[in-house]
């Protein structure tokens, strides 16, 4: 009863609120995903191969227009993209087929045959190693920025690939995964553009420092940023705080090489989120969930 009350006292007070929150994205359309595929960046026989397929898709206003057709273009996208993925070594090979693989799960309205195979691209792109770039700042800057600017990503779609690469094989999708958390948080709180980096976890904290009760409050109607803010420190939350708390020196090298700086947690620094956290509860609720729907109460 007394969520109840908080809710209705909510909605007559702030009747101009945006009070739907979208929690999954509906996806990219045949164009876009075209447009993504004529970027730069492949080896120019695969982008060749790849033309054909591509002008189908572009022809097409949606999968329901000819799902043989469309499904068949997919289809060879993608299985070009399978046989090819070894060569895609460069940073900005690697940076094209990273970007094409996200596009592609991000399609709206995707086929089974081609959902099926769209998995096994993003098992070959995991599969890809850069060498004495797979610890390297500038292929995380330049994946992140790639995917952040070409498909875009912002909002749910942010938080879908986060997820999405946060629990692949890759060290590198990890990584970027990572970097996409502070991209959104960049986005939050306008604080410019976006260095598309990893970063420590003491400027992690600096985060809840702008982001502020005083922050929150003038969010608090706009329910979909409150989501997005709360998905975003849940993403690193468990992505990097609660894995890593408290590990030994030797364990961070051994598992991140010169990106250890980066993991490391101290308990009290984990206090301090949880901190923040608690403090924050006085004005945004998460009182409970059903399938993907998170209802929240802004006090």
């Amino acid at each position: 009863m007394a969520e109840l009350q908080n809710l209705n006292e909510f909605i007559s007070q702030y009747s101009n609120t945006e009070r739907t929150i979208k929690c999954t994205p509906e996806g990219i359309s045949l164009a876009s995903f075209a447009d993504i595929c004529d970027l730069a960046g492949a080896p120019e026989d695969v982008r060749q191969s790849l033309q054909s397929s591509v002008s189908v898709l572009r022809r097409s206003v949606s999968p329901a227009d000819d799902n043989q057709t469309i499904a068949s273009a997919i289809n060879s996208i993608v299985s070009i993209l399978i046989a090819n993925a070894g060569r895609f070594v460069t940073v900005e090979q690697y940076g094209w087929l990273t970007r094409t693989t996200v596009a592609m799960a991000l399609l709206n309205g995707l086929p089974c045959s081609g959902s099926s195979l769209a998995k096994r691209l993003l098992s070959s792109l995991e599969e890809i190693e850069l060498a004495e770039y797979n610890y390297s700042p500038l292929v995380i800057h330049l994946v992140t920025k790639h995917l952040i600017d070409d498909i875009p990503l912002q909002g749910v779609y942010l938080l879908y690939v986060i997820k999405k690469l946060a629990i692949t094989n890759s060290r590198i999708l990890y990584y970027v995964a990572v970097a996409l958390v502070f991209a959104g948080l960049d986005a939050i709180t306008g604080s410019g553009k976006s260095e598309y980096r990893l970063h420590t976890v003491d400027e992690f904290l600096q985060y809840l420092d702008v982001l502020n009760m005083e922050h929150l409050h003038h969010q608090r109607h706009n329910l979909q940023v409150i989501y997005q803010l709360l998905k975003l420190l849940s993403l690193y939350e468990n992505m990097v705080l609660v894995r890593h708390v408290e590990k030994l020196e030797e364990e961070l090298k051994a598992d991140h090489k010169s990106y250890a700086n980066f993991f490391r947690v101290s308990a009290q620094q984990l206090k301090i989120f949880q901190l923040w956290l608690e403090k924050s509860s006085t004005l945004v609720h998460l009182f409970g969930n059903e399938g993907d729907i998170d209802y929240l109460i802004v006090s």
